[in-house]
């Protein structure tokens, strides 16, 4: 039952009544958005909520963990700068985590947080190498965050390792799988838009359904990537150029909607994966970046230019496994006349063998290096015979 109202009615606060009959209280000062009061009206609660809204300040929240305690530590860690630095999608992909373990264990000593704890983590995710992977990332950034802090003592992942899935990732798309999606999927199809944008940017789907026209001057792009906040600069190159120009394109991004609106990047990825399938190809957004790595791999790119290009940061692994791969490739082809034997060599070359028609070595002439054929070079008799 709601407390009788003071009179008059403090100023600035309004109530409503929802479908299900229950009130709620809002406050809006002036032009400001209208804040929702929290707690039942009249509590302590409420009139400091009301006193927040009114001087335009956050409404204060109530602890719900015992200080020292681990749900204590995981709140302090979401408000600090370290937190702050990470890039949007680690957040939203660590956030998953903590919630489940303030859940489980909030109420856990930080004390009694050890190296064996973890482990145990680790192993309740047997089978799953990733998610094992994003727990033991996400307990070391809280801790590591948290001994600095002075929060904790010690660091209970130090050493730990979890083991990595026996994959090379997301599928790298052929050539004939490029060209049977662009065949599908001709200039002018919101389909083919995308395919090149993620082709010949080298950019994540995150960053791809943010590029735009706002992004672009005198032909170059240059955006901030979202997972490693590096700026990349990328040439808007001829193949994509001509797909924008077919469009269709958003106003403020190229990869948009039916009704020209952003997109964001999981349902980008969900209806790119149809438009794959639809095609005939088993490929990915990011496998159609891996696609671009290697052909700028095989062409020649160096670590440096792969790293720039690709938002990777500075003597990272992923620039140096395109260019080992093409450097062997490479290498292979040049060694491989090395599995034959001389007698094989010989049909190669370019020389005709001995016999009739021919003569001994012996008996070749050479003439001055300053013939008529250019300096440094001979000629034998039978030239000699042929221009006279």
């Amino acid at each position: 039952m709601i407390p009788a109202m003071a009179r008059p009615r403090p100023p600035y606060l309004h109530r409503e009544t929802t479908r299900h009959g229950r009130s709620v209280w809002y406050v809006r000062v002036d032009r400001r958005k209208r804040i929702r009061l929290r707690g039942e009206y009249g509590s302590p609660e409420f009139q400091a909520a009301y006193n927040a809204a009114i001087a335009g300040e956050p409404a204060p929240t109530a602890a719900k963990f015992n200080t020292q305690t681990l749900g204590w530590l995981i709140e302090l860690y979401r408000e600090s700068r370290a937190w702050a630095k990470l890039s949007h999608a680690t957040r939203c992909q660590r956030e998953g985590i903590l919630r489940a373990i303030t859940e489980t264990a909030g109420t856990a000593s930080i004390a009694r947080i050890d190296r064996a704890v973890v482990e145990r983590g680790i192993d309740r995710r047997h089978g799953h190498p990733n998610a094992q992977r994003h727990f033991l990332q996400t307990m070391r950034g809280l801790f590591e965050w948290a001994v600095k802090a002075a929060h904790a003592e010690h660091d209970p992942t130090f050493g730990l390792k979890a083991t990595r899935p026996a994959t090379d990732g997301h599928h790298v798309w052929t050539e004939d799988e490029c060209a049977a999606f662009e065949a599908r999927w001709p200039r002018g199809t919101r389909e083919r838009l995308a395919f090149d944008l993620l082709l010949f940017t080298g950019l994540r789907r995150g960053d791809a359904v943010r590029l735009g026209l706002p992004h672009v001057k005198n032909g170059i792009a240059t955006i901030r990537t979202e997972k490693t906040g590096q700026v990349v600069t990328i040439p808007i190159l001829p193949p994509l150029q001509a797909s924008i120009d077919a469009g269709p394109v958003g106003e403020l991004t190229y990869i948009c909607g039916k009704r020209g609106r952003p997109m964001k990047k999981e349902s980008f990825g969900n209806w790119f994966r149809e438009a794959c399938e639809t095609a005939g190809v088993p490929g990915s957004a990011h496998g159609l970046r891996k696609c671009g790595a290697t052909r700028a791999a095989n062409n020649g790119a160096t670590e440096a230019q792969l790293e720039a290009m690709f938002g990777w940061s500075r003597g990272s692994s992923e620039a140096a496994v395109y260019t080992r791969h093409a450097d062997r490739a490479r290498l292979a082809k040049q060694g491989a006349v090395m599995l034959l034997t001389e007698r094989d060599k010989n049909i190669y070359s370019r020389t005709s063998p001995q016999g009739a028609g021919s003569k001994p070595e012996n008996d070749m002439k050479t003439t001055p290096k300053n013939f008529d054929g250019g300096p440094g070079r001979t000629r034998t008799s039978n030239q000699a015979v042929m221009s006279r």
